[in-house]
């Protein structure tokens, strides 16, 4: 029974959020892995709400889109990762 009051809970914080800032959000938790290691189980957690965007869309996206899609994320991902560059 708790299991599936978590994922309603899940749902709706997937359902206020714009859709497309789930990419930077999983991109943002993917880097901050790599700046610290000790939360790298953290990884497999940030995966979900790029998941979460992409799954649905597999077969319907455009190459345009997908490459805008792919630049939203890894420019986060880098944003993120090369702070100190930037």
């Amino acid at each position: 029974m708790e299991n599936t009051r978590f994922f309603e809970n899940v749902r709706a914080f997937f359902a206020r959020v714009p859709r497309v800032l789930l990419l930077p959000l999983s991109a943002l938790l993917m880097g901050l892995c790599l700046l610290f290691p000790k939360v790298g189980m953290l990884q497999w957690i940030s995966l979900i709400p790029a998941l979460y965007y992409l799954l649905p869309q597999i077969g319907q996206m455009r190459l345009r889109r997908a490459y805008a899609l792919g630049l939203l994320y890894f420019g986060a991902f880098y944003l993120m990762v090369w702070h100190w560059f930037v």
